[in-house]
């Protein structure tokens, strides 16, 4: 599958991962290699990813597309490594394979990166930043609150009118 950065939830797997030790080492790789086949991350990320086993017959494709979440689907036979064509932006989006929660990383400067086990699995990633629940809590809290001065406020008038009686 040909990598197109401007396709917006390609992706593709590669036979190998350089790792490199850091962000100009990773940008003077990038322009010495055919990323078709080959994913550039840093030795930071290294805990993320598994050297991947080609597999001609694995594939991965995009299966759903909404704003803040992204499916695919993968079938592989060996063990392989994902690049996708999002940017890479740790600061809420969370990748998950079958339901768990995994960890990604920084592939080829910009990009995402996902090693992936063999077998048929679903990956997902959700946009989920912890500011926007913080956020919702807030308002659910403020809520709550308002409820309870207009209840207290609408009990003070009625007993207020009672008492007038």
């Amino acid at each position: 599958m040909q990598p197109n950065p401007n396709a917006y939830g390609h992706c593709w797997l590669v036979k190998h991962v350089k790792i490199v030790d850091g962000p100009v080492e990773e940008i003077q790789s990038i322009g010495n290699m055919d990323l078709r086949d080959t994913a550039v991350v840093q030795k930071s990320f290294s805990n993320a990813v598994t050297q991947p086993q080609w597999d001609s017959a694995a594939s991965i494709k995009l299966s759903k597309f909404d704003n803040d979440t992204m499916d695919y689907s993968f079938n592989g036979s060996k063990s392989q490594f994902a690049v996708f064509s999002e940017v890479y932006y740790p600061f809420g989006w969370n990748a998950y394979l079958d339901g768990k929660k995994v960890e990604y990383c920084k592939a080829d400067y910009v990009l995402r990166g996902l090693s992936l086990p063999p077998g048929q699995h679903a990956v997902r990633f959700i946009f989920e930043p912890s500011s926007y629940k913080r956020g919702v809590k807030i308002a659910y809290i403020a809520s709550f609150l308002i409820l309870i001065l207009f209840l207290g406020g609408l009990f003070m008038q009625w007993r207020s009118r009672r008492s007038q009686l």
